[in-house]
């Protein structure tokens, strides 16, 4: 059965609501006419399972956050679970996208299939999306097995499911050998980014009290500046810089609340240039005073003892 749409059914979260269930069998095929649709465009939206589309009329330009691609007729795009996308037509010209969307768990029913051709992809940040077109033999297959899949849909004959898994097996099939050295690859370097990332963390932690540069940081995993902050933001999501800012006032509010030590002591064993700097990045990360953090633990600490005494 295909659903024809003429609109993004989504929650507040702009999350899609499905046309119907997928508890039974977790596959949808809709066609979308972008000149039924309100402005011709399918705003951003998102889902937790996997989206196929093939152009059935005109151009198509698919956007993420950190992609754009334009899609023409007989050529399709892939989305990633759970990717904030949008979808509209090139020059307001006439569109028809064929969709189809389901869920890993359709052809990773076997743990061993899901766990090696299902969730390297859907777990790849590298792969939010990506266009293809039938200039190679996979890519031809590819779209052939989805437009097949598509067309058992459309018929809606008993044993259509069957069908439909049947060409959607292959079209997985295809799309998997085309994407293998992608994921392949971000697994490499996120297994590296790992290594080089416990060996950054570690140089912080040892030398909290000295001043360090991002040089020295890079320099503990044997990496360009460059790399260290591509890696701090691809693991951690923030600048080396960031991160030791933090664990500084982290390390420092751990001290405030657990010794009697100064703060002007306190500053200069987390490696702060003066009390007065501290106080000023203290207050930007936790959103108090370094005296009003330790006074408010003072407080807790009374107030916790009172409890206990009666």
């Amino acid at each position: 059965m295909i659903h024809y749409l003429q609109s993004t059914p989504m929650t507040e979260g702009l999350m899609e609501i499905p046309p119907s269930s997928l508890e039974r069998f977790p596959y949808i095929a809709i066609e979308a006419n972008f000149k039924l649709y309100p402005g011709k465009y399918c705003p951003w939206h998102w889902h937790d399972y996997f989206e196929f589309v093939v152009v059935a009329q005109g151009t198509v330009e698919l956007t993420t956050q950190r992609h754009s691609f334009r899609v023409a007729q007989g050529e399709g795009f892939f989305v990633n679970a759970g990717v904030l996308h949008m979808i509209r037509t090139v020059d307001d010209a006439p569109a028809r996208i064929h969709t189809q969307q389901f869920e890993g768990r359709l052809i990773g029913s076997a743990d061993e299939v899901f766990r090696r051709a299902v969730r390297p992809v859907q777990n790849c940040s590298e792969l939010e999306a990506c266009a293809f077109r039938a200039d190679e033999a996979l890519l031809a297959e590819l779209i052939a097995r989805l437009e097949a899949a598509y067309a058992a849909a459309e018929r809606a004959e008993d044993g259509g499911e069957l069908e439909i898994l049947f060409h959607l097996m292959g079209a997985w099939l295809a799309f998997y050998r085309w994407t293998k050295p992608l994921v392949d690859g971000a697994e490499q370097r996120a297994d590296a980014d790992a290594s080089r990332i416990k060996r950054m963390l570690s140089y912080i932690h040892a030398h909290i009290a000295e001043p360090i540069l991002v040089s020295d940081i890079a320099a503990a995993a044997n990496v360009s500046e460059r790399e260290c902050h591509r890696c701090f933001r691809r693991m951690l999501g923030v600048t080396p810089t960031s991160y030791l800012a933090q664990r500084r006032v982290h390390t420092a509010a751990q001290l405030l609340l657990n010794t009697d030590r100064t703060i002007s002591d306190i500053s200069a064993s987390c490696g702060f240039s003066s009390p007065s700097y501290f106080c000023k990045v203290f207050r930007g990360v936790m959103g108090v005073s370094p005296r009003a953090l330790r006074e408010g633990g003072e407080r807790r600490v009374s107030l916790d003892e009172s409890a206990v005494s009666r």
